[in-house]
C-alpha cells in the first residue's frame, strides 16, 4: 500500500500478483461492468465498492453484485 498525494491509500499491483477480471451485475439496476480483483480485493473504481468479501454497486443496492469470472 502506498499513500497518494490526497492521503488515500492506493493498492500498487506487483507484476506477480494474479489479477482476475469479473463481470459485475447489480441486482437492483442491472448494471453490467468489468471489475478487477487482485488477491480478492477490488481495484479502485468509482461505481463499485467492496465490503468484506462482497462487491456493491453505488446505486444504493442493499444486495451484493453477482460476479462472473470473465475468461
Amino acid at each position: 500500500m502506498v499513500k497518494s498525494q490526497d492521503n488515500k491509500q492506493t493498492h500498487v499491483r506487483r507484476i506477480d500478483e494474479p489479477m482476475n477480471e469479473y463481470i459485475a451485475i447489480c441486482p437492483k439496476c442491472l448494471t453490467m461492468e468489468t471489475v478487477y480483483l487482485v488477491d480478492g480485493k477490488l481495484i479502485n473504481t468509482k461505481k463499485f465498492r467492496q465490503i468484506k468479501t462482497y462487491v456493491f454497486h453505488t446505486c444504493g443496492a442493499i444486495e451484493p453484485c453477482r460476479l462472473i469470472l470473465n475468461q
